[in-house]
């Protein structure tokens, strides 16, 4: 399979499932899961979501290598201290100036939806990609936000200037978007169109960490 899209179709196909059947069984919505299918990139919180319902390997939804389902389940009544380190550690390195303090509540969604993204795996090599990977999604979900921002702003705009300022941010920040998924090893699928988008269901609610809520420390 050369992308997560086809990957993903795959899955659904061997379920026997219809596209409206797959986004109840995951709680996807529909038209985000059709996007997905068609090529558009999936972040964390989706891909955690069709790791759960159909129990897939999250290595190999993403690169397309080892076994299609998940060999074994870890227990979810603690946290992995181990790899909350790890995800840390690339969350500074990535986003350095909102997890300078991990505890504010912008970086605890963040946290949490990359741990629930990798908790599953082993601790290799691969482990690694897949975090930085995971981490190069959600930088990415939010350059599309700014680009969206800007691009209704600019429909807005009352001046010329305005407009064209607003444009050029938004190109900027789709040039941004590529830089970075090229950075976290993300390959983009091609589309007919030749544009690529980012899930705009990556900065979901999700505050779950192995069974745990990380905000109430239960």
């Amino acid at each position: 399979m050369s992308s997560i899209s086809e990957r993903m179709k795959l899955v659904i196909l061997e379920k026997q499932f219809s596209i409206k059947q797959a986004s109840e069984e995951t709680d996807i919505p529909y038209r985000s899961l059709q996007n997905y299918l068609n090529g558009q990139l999936p972040g964390p919180d989706a891909l955690v979501k069709f790791r759960e319902a159909f129990d897939v390997d999250l290595n190999w939804l993403l690169t397309g290598e080892g076994e299609i389902h998940r060999q074994s389940t870890k227990a979810n009544s603690q946290i992995d201290s181990k790899l909350q380190k790890q995800i840390v550690i690339q969350l500074k390195k990535s986003m350095p100036q909102l997890f300078k303090h991990i505890e504010t509540h912008s970086a605890l969604k963040i946290f949490s939806l990359i741990y629930n993204t990798v908790c599953h795996l082993d601790d290799t090599d691969m482990r690694h990609v897949v975090i930085t990977q995971s981490v190069g999604l959600y930088l990415a979900g939010l350059q599309d936000d700014w680009t969206e921002t800007a691009l209704e702003a600019a429909s807005k705009a009352t001046t010329t200037d305005e407009q064209e300022g607003l444009k050029e941010f938004a190109e900027s920040m789709q040039r941004g978007k590529d830089k970075i998924l090229k950075k976290h090893g993300v390959n983009l699928p091609s589309t007919e169109s030749g544009d690529t988008h980012v899930t705009q269901n990556i900065g979901g609610s999700n505050h779950e960490i192995a069974g745990r809520d990380i905000n109430k420390g239960k």
